[in-house]
């Protein structure tokens, strides 16, 4: 199937299989500080705060990533790190919210 044609090459399966045990990582991590922070404060502005400290650099890197891809290597990598940053920034907008994460039936 073309679809999965980039399989075929073993460095692009070594790449995907890092990409994602590296990102499995990261959201785990993201859930473990979010549920530690509800569980020993119980406020969900603390909990926001967190959130926003988690994703600040994002925020902050994001824009100047697209404006230094523009003046060095033209509009397709521009394109590529505006996409980027799009979905970097938008990582925890689908999971739940918090107060669905936190729920520990207890």
């Amino acid at each position: 199937m073309t679809l999965f044609r980039a399989f075929d090459h073993r460095n692009y399966r070594l790449f995907f299989g890092g990409q994602f045990v590296s990102l499995v990582g990261t959201w785990m991590q993201t859930i473990a500080l979010s549920w530690l922070v509800y569980r020993l404060t119980g406020s969900a502005a603390l909990l926001g705060a967190v959130m926003f400290a988690i994703q600040a650099p994002v925020f902050i890197v994001s824009p100047l990533s697209v404006r230094t891809a523009r003046s060095v290597a033209g509009t397709a990598a521009a394109i590529c790190a505006a996409n980027n940053s799009f979905l970097l920034s938008n990582r925890s907008a689908a999971s739940p919210p918090s107060g669905e994460t936190m729920n520990t039936g207890a």
